[in-house]
């Protein structure tokens, strides 16, 4: 069987600890000072941890801590020859900082935790492990270059929540002005016809018509005038021809008089001469007349063609009417012309609310991401942590707790079960007594267990009475 030998190193005259094939768990035991932390701190170094401050022994020149291939010379230096045959984990990854970082910050101390796990998850400080989430192509190339993964993460999400505040903004300022737009178009009535050029054309039409009915209306009332002079001039000149008809009539009756009766002579005389003149008279009208047949003429048609219809003013309010209903109109319609761009315009603000949410949830999903795959990660290590809002949870009976709120034992537990896996078969470890101590018995058990499953030699201790001494924890 391998074995550990450590002689003359502080406390420890000569100390032969066993590694037993297939793993399990070694307890030094003793009183305090004994040496137990001082066997714990050779083990690690040599295992490959850093110094742990050995010295040799008060006495001895010089103190020797035997691993299978390795030889630690410790003196006021301590000296390594050789390379350990076997597996370690020590000088590579520390234990405690999952367990307890030493940050005061809850926050800080979980950082702390999920940096130490994703170096034993063993992941590179590549931003391509979070290819294909949401905004990931919007975002990669304003992150500052790492080495650490936990910085490439929070850079990248910082970056993606970025993108997802600037679509939420524009939502809301969208969502502002497609408001504002929808209330003013209030009172839209789809019935109400808004073409502006067949509106316009309608007043055009409404202003020619009545436009046309004024100058007719006037154009009949000097027509109606004309015709009543007409009939006018007419009526005289037929008064004139039947004065004239008459005189003669008379003049001829005369002349018979004349011939019938001397004694009526002078009176006839009389007579005629009046007659006469009143002849002359007619025969001078009746001259006026002919020269003015052709006006006669015209006269007699325009009378006969009858009187011109007046235009009522009626007609003319009317049309007045409809001119102002279709300049209405064609208000209203410039008024609902107006809202319908509004109303587009509101209905094109909300389409970019809408779009802009959907980005919104779209980054804000790929920045949820992040601690989804960096959980990924660590779950490879075969236990159930989670990375949450930058948070390392466990999920326990009680449902998902932060590790930080575990009791040590618990803490402890874990972080075992993670080294252990790692290590790998045919691996030394060792934890400090506190951890062990901190463990219930079934926890202790467990762990043994899984040591002896994975081929891994543990040593810790725990505090009794007596010499310095070891036990193999029994499994069975």
């Amino acid at each position: 069987m391998k074995q550990i030998e450590i002689d003359d190193v502080k406390a420890i005259v000569h100390l032969t600890l066993p590694i037993p094939e297939g793993g399990g768990v070694i307890v030094l035991q003793g009183a305090n000072g004994c040496g137990k932390s001082t066997a714990l701190d050779a083990i690690a170094t040599a295992a490959g941890a850093k110094d742990r401050g050995l010295t040799a022994r008060d006495g001895a020149k010089f103190g020797k801590v035997s691993a299978p291939g390795v030889t630690l010379r410790v003196a006021k230096s301590t000296t390594r020859a050789g390379e350990l045959e076997l597996q370690s984990i020590e000088g590579k990854h520390s234990i405690d900082k999952l367990v307890d970082p030493g940050f005061v910050d809850p926050e800080a101390s979980d950082r702390a935790r999920i940096r130490t796990l994703i170096q034993f998850a063993g992941v590179d400080p590549d931003i391509g492990i979070f290819s294909g989430i949401e905004g990931y192509d919007h975002a990669k190339d304003h992150v500052v270059e790492s080495g650490d993964v936990l910085k490439i993460a929070a850079n990248l999400k910082d970056e993606i929540e970025k993108l997802a505040r600037s679509a939420e903004n524009s939502v809301a300022d969208a969502t502002a002005k497609a408001s504002m737009l929808y209330e003013q178009s209030q009172g839209i009535n789809s019935t109400i016809e808004r073409d502006g050029d067949k509106l316009r054309q309608a007043v055009e039409h409404k202003i020619r018509l009545l436009a046309e009915t004024e100058r007719l209306q006037r154009e009949r009332q000097e027509q109606r005038a004309q015709w009543i002079e007409a009939k006018s001039q007419l009526m005289a000149m037929l008064t004139a021809s039947q004065s004239l008809e008459k005189v003669t009539l008379a003049e001829e009756q005369s002349r018979k008089d004349v011939e019938k009766t001397q004694e009526e002579l002078r009176d006839a005389q009389q007579n005629l001469a009046r007659y006469q003149e009143r002849h002359k008279q007619a025969e001078k009208q009746l001259e006026a007349i002919k020269t003015s047949h052709a006006a006669m003429g015209k006269l007699r048609e325009s009378v006969n063609a009858g009187e011109p219809e007046p235009i009522p003013d009626s007609q003319i309010d009317e049309l007045k009417q409809s001119v102002e209903l279709a300049r209405a109109a064609e208000q209203a319609g410039e008024i609902q012309r107006k809202k319908h761009i509004e109303r587009d315009g509101a209905n094109k603000w909300q389409r970019v609310a809408n779009n802009d949410t959907n980005v919104g949830k779209y980054f804000r999903a790929g920045a949820a991401k992040i601690d989804g795959i960096l959980s990924e990660q660590i779950n490879k290590l075969g236990v159930d942590l989670a990375v949450m809002d930058g948070r390392l949870y466990y999920d326990t009976s009680r449902g998902p707790t932060l590790y930080d709120d575990l009791s040590a034992g618990e803490r402890w537990r874990i972080a075992l079960d993670i080294v252990i896996e790692i290590a790998g078969s045919d691996s030394l470890l060792s934890i400090p007594q506190e951890c062990w101590e901190a463990l219930d018995p079934a926890n202790q058990m467990a762990i043994a267990k899984h040591c002896q499953s994975r081929g891994v030699a543990l040593f810790t201790a725990e505090a009794t009475d007596g010499e310095l001494r070891y036990k193999m924890f029994a499994t069975e």
